[in-house]
Formats: C-alpha cells, structure tokens, sequence
C-alpha cells in the first residue's frame, strides 16, 4: 500500500518533467547545451547565392551555456544572448550584447548579429548545428 501511495506522488512529478520544452538543462553531444561550434558557411535559399563562406570562419563560433546564455565570437566582436529552445526544434535568441570594433568591409559580424533575430528552427545532426533563419531564407552550418 506504501509503494502504492509513493508510486501516485511520483507519477505526476515524472509526468510534468517528461513535458519540459526547454533544451537549457539537456548536455550532451546531440544538445545545444554545453556545446560549442565554429561557423562552416550560409546555405541561401537563393540559389544564386547557393553556399557562402565567411572570410577566416575560424573566427566565428558560438558556445550555448546551460544558462541559457550564447556567446558569440564574430570575428573581431563578441556578442552575448539569450537563447530558448524547444524539443520540437524551434529556437530563439533574445536582443544581445555586442562589442562594435570595425573588423573589416568583408566581416559577417553585423551580418550575423542581425540574422539571430530572424532564427527560427535548429537541427543537430552528428557534429552539425544548422540554424535557419525564419521563411527558410538561408542557413546557417556550424560544426563542432
């Protein structure tokens, strides 16, 4: 009868837990959380723009912390976020932060700054992040 009684004040605890959208308090490798990942290219949905890669993509990455904070390395500049996400693959970053050195005509920084507000889905597939930006207009590939 204990078990019994124990088992109805547990089910409902398991029960809300089992419906948490957010990604935040997940790690691992096929989580946002805790990861961080270098900026490969912007797919355009335009075909005649087709595949872009940045200039030194080395200097762009971006880490999601578990408290729910995304910091970026864009280029020369640093830009910090909020970010939510979704089981169901939606994900949004709030207003960040941003650093404003001027690191060159070809940089993505402010490219990139002003595009976080348009994400709108994230997909990870093995060690490949992809954010798209909302009306499926392009996206961004980032790798582990």
């Amino acid at each position: 009868m204990r078990a019994l009684k124990t088992l109805a004040v547990l089910l409902p605890l398991v029960a809300a837990t089992a419906c948490t959208t957010t990604d935040q308090s997940a790690t691992g490798p096929q989580s946002l959380s805790g990861n961080a990942w270098k900026l490969s290219y912007f797919q355009s949905a335009d075909e005649a723009k087709g595949r872009e890669v940045p200039p030194s993509p080395e200097n762009y990455s971006v880490e999601f912390m578990t408290d729910g904070t995304a910091a970026f390395r864009l280029d020369c500049n640093r830009l910090t976020s909020q970010w939510a996400s979704t089981t169901s693959g939606t994900i949004s970053f709030s207003p960040g932060a941003m650093t404003r050195a001027f690191c060159g005509e070809a940089a993505w920084d402010t490219r990139i700054a002003r595009d976080l507000g348009s994400v709108r889905n994230y997909a990870i597939v093995g060690d490949t992040l992809s954010l798209t930006l909302a009306g499926e207009s392009g996206t961004y590939v980032w790798k582990r």
